[in-house]
């Protein structure tokens, strides 16, 4: 599945209507009710298929989320890793000595109180960066893959 080719795609582009018609989602529409000057917003979910896409005001693709372990909302992505166009980590260091070793530039913030407190502060994660954008890997407690991000702004 090429996700990062649909990124910076239209939202009535041949690619993203057949991918949003593979999985049945529907896409959202905000406007700004209050007149405050807020852009208009645009996404969809797909809850059971572990997947959301937000459009920028010009209806372009800019963000990818793929939930990667249940959560009460929403249920793990159902690609295989290896059908992707970019890397899955399934485990936080397992994608930081791989960054490492391929000298990606990238960010990693690691919370030192969320074993102690789970509900305070933020799990690991790790960004790396290319021309285009990001990708953002998102970790549970335990060091394991709960969500990544691309995004091309």
């Amino acid at each position: 599945m090429h996700l990062i080719k649909l990124l910076g795609q239209y939202l009535k582009s041949d690619s993203v209507i057949e991918f949003l018609e593979s999985f049945d989602m529907e896409v959202v529409y905000n406007f700004d009710r209050t007149n405050e000057g807020l852009f208009d917003e645009y996404y969809s979910t797909s809850e059971e298929h572990g997947i959301e896409l937000q459009f920028n005001d010009e209806q372009k693709l800019e963000t990818i989320f793929l939930t990667c372990l249940d959560t009460e909302t929403f249920r793990k992505h159902s690609f295989v890793d290896g059908d992707l166009d970019f890397p899955v980590f399934r485990t936080c260091e397992k994608a930081k000595s791989e960054f490492e070793s391929l000298n990606v530039e990238h960010k990693f913030k690691e919370s030192k109180w969320v074993k102690c407190f789970p509900n305070v502060g933020h799990t690991p994660w790790l960004k790396g960066f290319n021309d285009a954008g990001y990708i953002h890997y998102q970790f549970n407690i335990d060091g394991l893959l709960k969500r990544i991000c691309l995004h091309n702004p």
